[in-house]
């Protein structure tokens, strides 16, 4: 087994190259997932033998026999979705291509405990394997999944699914284009005429959902506030289970690749209140500032624009007080309301109004999280600056959870430089309870991501339970070690994240970071090593778990330029 001081390679990275056509190059995305990981990694245009570690989106042009020697002496190949001809080196052969399917994982050295749910996939292949390859996965027709072979000292492994393709299509959904079919269970009536993000999700209402335990849906599930009947909810957040296999897969084949960590070092997980100002009434902010100051949070406040025609907006006085309490300013996109239409111009319009009044706003959720086509809501809001949104979420009491299979923030495919910040649950105790709230922070914490609380002040006034479900929902993630931040606190962490660039050396980490970043978390798997000596600059060290494995978390203050770190 490699040592923690062995994290001498980054990953060497084959794409597909993108070849036109109507669908997006979902193989890219992989740059992606890896980017938000901190990941050390090089795409390259051909397999090449400096690499201990090679993954390859798709094999369509590759030379088996090319790749043999360098397997043979300890190389490690995984290939996602199609193997193409490199399917007898992986011993497999492609029986069918999937369109959409479920895969369900066994226990296995690469990931150990396996996903306790099937995990639902676009695009991929069925295979068959050849006695040389074992199955570790399978569709949920018993075809292999996932496979892998022992190639001299060198390991093959196949995610037949289509990784990339499944983790973008679950996070962005389907483009809207009409209302969503809705579940025969009447929990979640997103056929009501008008379009929101909750019309395009992947995930299946009735495969992908579940009741909390103990529970049972009782016929004729009526919608009622606050609710009187538990809905299913969407329980398991499907695309970051696929980013953890991928991971726990990289470092079972690479045992110590150093990662950075999603959060300052010792964070867990992060929380995130936003506020949507619907009504416009300063009764209603008064309460929601009052019940913000006694959790000790600050909050997104999303600011809906005054109606055509002179509508009411927040008073001046209130805007202040928002901004003097320590909250961020954001806006509340409008397209629902009478007179507003999902246009690019009624979104410049709506900032520049929100700007004006509240200075430089950066981010924004859709009111009634409505939404149209695809990725064309993103491409507007990256030329106009705004660069978080949080409108990806569920809009009834049954399509809560991970409706988006997410707790992380995400660029959406293409690049585009707006990140997507999860929604999560609107209302605690007025649309949902709070046994799925608790249960959904569990998924949040065992993910490290982003629990996304959105509240309304017109039903903090109207449900005591609800001002005293903030508090507890806050309390309850800070004794689990959340740190509770505005969207513009999480956008701005990110950004200087994505600008760290690990290069691991035989004995060495280099750092490179373009932004500072005060405490940041360097993760070094450490299986069975003994846990080494750092130095190199002023540090602290420490024995974490993240993704179910231990990792040697190296906490530092990293400045612009080169930070070198030496493992002895």
């Amino acid at each position: 087994m490699d040592t923690v001081t062995d994290v001498a390679q980054p990953l060497g990275v084959v794409l597909d190259p993108v070849r036109g056509g109507a669908e997006p190059a979902f193989s890219g995305y992989l740059t992606e997932i890896l980017a938000h990981v901190g990941l050390p990694y090089e795409v390259v245009p051909a397999p090449d033998p400096r690499f201990a570690l090679l993954v390859v989106t798709a094999a369509g042009d590759l030379d088996a026999d090319a790749l043999h020697p360098w397997l043979s002496h300890g190389g490690r190949l995984l290939l996602l979705g199609d193997p193409g001809p490199l399917a007898e080196l992986a011993a497999v052969r492609v029986t069918a291509p999937v369109t959409e399917g479920r895969v369900v994982f066994g226990p296995a050295p690469a990931w150990g405990t396996p996903p306790d749910v099937p995990l639902r996939a676009f695009g991929g292949v069925r295979m068959a394997p050849a006695a040389a390859a074992s199955v570790v996965a399978r569709w949920d027709d018993g075809s292999a999944a996932v496979t892998v072979r022992r190639v001299g000292a060198g390991t093959v492994m196949v995610i037949g699914a289509d990784l990339c393709q499944s983790v973008v299509r679950i996070q962005q959904g389907w483009p809207v284009h009409g209302d969503g079919a809705p579940p025969s269970d009447n929990t979640s009536p997103v056929d009501d005429g008008v379009l929101k993000v909750d019309d395009g999700i992947a995930l299946s209402y009735e495969q992908d959902r579940a009741l909390p335990p103990g529970e049972v849906l009782e016929p004729g599930f009526a919608h009622a506030w606050p609710p009187e009947a538990v809905a299913p909810y969407f329980h398991r957040p499907h695309a970051d289970l696929w980013r953890h296999v991928l991971l726990r897969t990289l470092w079972w084949l690479a045992p110590a690749l150093p990662w950075l960590g999603y959060w300052p070092a010792g964070v867990p997980a992060v929380g995130h209140l936003s506020h949507d100002t619907d009504g416009n009434a300063d009764p209603d902010a008064a309460v929601a500032l009052e019940t913000f100051a006694r959790s000790g949070a600050a909050a997104t406040w999303c600011l809906l624009p005054p109606a055509p025609g002179g509508g009411p907006a927040l008073s001046p006085e209130t805007t202040a007080r928002i901004a003097a309490e320590g909250h961020e300013l954001g806006l509340h996109f409008d397209a629902h309301s009478p007179g507003r239409g999902f246009t690019e111009a009624e979104l410049a319009a709506q900032l520049a109004w929100a700007r004006a009044a509240d200075g430089p706003v950066t981010t924004n959720k859709n009111h009634y999280l409505r939404w149209e086509g695809w990725d064309d809501f993103y491409r507007w809001c990256s030329a106009m600056g705004i660069l978080v949104d949080g409108s990806r979420g569920p809009g009834t009491q049954g399509n809560v959870g991970f409706p988006f299979g997410t707790c992380h923030v995400a660029y959406p495919l293409g690049a585009l430089p707006v990140l997507m910040l999860p929604l999560h649950f609107q209302d605690l105790a007025w649309t949902i309870q709070p046994a799925i709230a608790e249960a959904v922070l569990g998924q949040v914490l065992a993910h490290h991501g982003v629990l996304h609380c959105l509240f309304h002040g017109a039903n903090m006034r109207l449900s005591p339970e609800t001002r005293r479900a903030v508090g507890a929902i806050v309390g309850l993630g800070r004794s689990l070690g959340l740190h509770w931040w505005t969207a513009a606190r999480i956008g701005a962490w990110e950004r200087a994240r994505r600008g760290v660039t690990l290069r691991p050396g035989p004995g060495l980490l280099h750092i490179d970071a373009e932004l500072p970043l005060q405490d940041a978390a360097i993760l070094i798997p450490l299986g069975d090593a003994p846990v080494p000596t750092v130095t190199g600059a002023p540090l602290r060290r420490s024995v974490v778990q993240r993704h179910g494995i231990a990792h040697l978390e190296i906490a530092l203050t990293l400045l612009p330029g080169r930070t070198t770190l030496r493992l002895t």
